[in-house]
């Protein structure tokens, strides 16, 4: 079973007690959503990870691919076979001052990354155009589309909660997470009553819980867990 926007904001406005959205209108809890992918991004960007063979730009000088938030690890070069291994930007320009002005290639041996600038890297020696790379990363979740004032939660995307063009899917896992989050905000829009106060907080506890118990459960039965650490 694939859970749908659609069937997340259907549960929603079932819990709320507004099936016709008339407190909370269906375009207001479709940002909800939206707003929520994003969060979710930040707690478990994982959950919108990619992997993906992109083409090199000519030289050191290299950008992940539009969309993409941040890197997660480099694969290999895929006409070569080798590992692409990290190292120290800081550790290349001291051993080569000059690296970065090699004769350019297609034989990418190390990649260097800074998280202060998570869209961009560098490759050593600098790439000639075209060469090929496998690179894993975190994709940018894009808004699912508000259907409008007047409209009703069968009005909403009937598409899987994420899909992009390459055809990334977000796991069903996470549907009880974003409805948590969606419920967080539609209660905190009556914040000033204090049993909807307290039902966002309890809400929004239960999107982080739901969120980062999952890492957990898939670390307690991941075959990495046998796999020596070094």
């Amino acid at each position: 079973m694939t859970i749908t926007a659609q069937d997340l904001l259907h549960r929603v406005t079932d819990q709320l007690q507004d099936p016709t959205s008339v407190r909370w209108p269906i375009d207001e809890l479709v940002r909800y959503f939206n707003d929520g992918q994003r969060e979710l991004a930040t707690l478990r960007p994982d959950a919108y990870a990619k992997g993906q063979t992109i083409a090199l730009a000519a030289g050191a000088g290299q950008t992940l691919p539009s969309g993409a938030m941040k890197l997660i690890r480099f694969g290999s070069n895929p006409i070569t076979g080798k590992a692409i291994r990290m190292v120290s930007m800081d550790m290349m320009d001291l051993q080569m001052a000059d690296w970065r002005s090699l004769p350019q290639t297609s034989n990418i041996l190390h990649a260097m990354y800074d998280e202060r600038t998570p869209r961009d890297f560098l490759v050593y020696p600098p790439a000639t155009a075209g060469t090929q790379l496998t690179v894993y990363y975190v994709i940018a979740p894009p808004d699912i589309a508000q259907p409008g004032l007047g409209k009703l939660w069968s009005d909403v995307s009937s598409s899987p909660l994420f899909v992009e063009q390459a055809g990334l899917t977000l796991s069903d896992a996470f549907g009880n997470a974003l409805q948590a989050y969606v419920l967080y905000r539609a209660y905190s829009k009556d914040a000033e009553y204090a049993d909807n106060a307290q039902k966002a907080q309890a809400a929004y506890a239960l999107f982080v819980g739901i969120a980062t118990g999952e890492r957990k459960g898939t670390s307690d039965v991941s075959p990495l867990g046998s796999v020596a650490k070094t």
